[in-house]
């Protein structure tokens, strides 16, 4: 049986959109992440473009689920702060410096991070034409949650390495 906190985050849901409206996401629960864009948008602007509108997603949706997710730990968990110990440090040190990617499941969009505050989106040139952009939101969707995973993972190397003896 999970904790409140826990069922709180599962029922947990955030949204961002560009400043220019045109690119969408939204995650629901923990980690489920979904990108869509307007109708017509990435045919209009192309690969580039539309790469540089879901680095600006990533940046505002990720702060949107953290502000969220530390609302619902306050809720749930009022305990005062304790100094950070050595270990502590060290570890948020090393999150701050992980790297995480993701990739579509036919490689053409990747997507990069470093400390889920620098990204990098590569979406493969021609693929709009060539799929369409209802195709290309479904794949940076794919790439997306795959970069959360490996987030996710790096993150529990991690506490591994600071945190449990063995």
């Amino acid at each position: 049986m999970s904790s409140p906190l826990g069922r709180a985050i599962e029922a947990m849901h955030v949204s961002a959109t560009t400043p220019n409206g045109q690119v969408a996401g939204e995650v629901n629960g923990w980690y489920d992440v979904r990108i869509t864009c307007a109708a017509g948008y990435p045919e209009r602007v192309g690969e580039a473009e539309l790469a540089a509108q879901v680095e600006r997603l990533a940046r505002l949706l990720f702060a949107a689920r953290m502000a969220t997710y530390n609302r619902l730990v306050e809720e749930h968990l009022p305990q005062p702060v304790l100094p950070l110990s050595d270990q502590d440090r060290a570890y948020e040190e090393d999150v701050s410096a992980l790297a995480s990617t993701g990739e579509s499941s036919d490689g053409s969009i990747r997507i990069s991070g470093v400390a889920m505050t620098h990204w990098t989106v590569h979406i493969r040139p021609g693929l709009v034409d060539g799929v369409g952009g209802e195709r290309v939101a479904a794949l940076v969707t794919e790439a997306a949650n795959a970069f959360v995973r490996d987030r996710v993972a790096g993150v529990r190397r991690l506490k591994n390495l600071h945190y449990v003896v063995g």
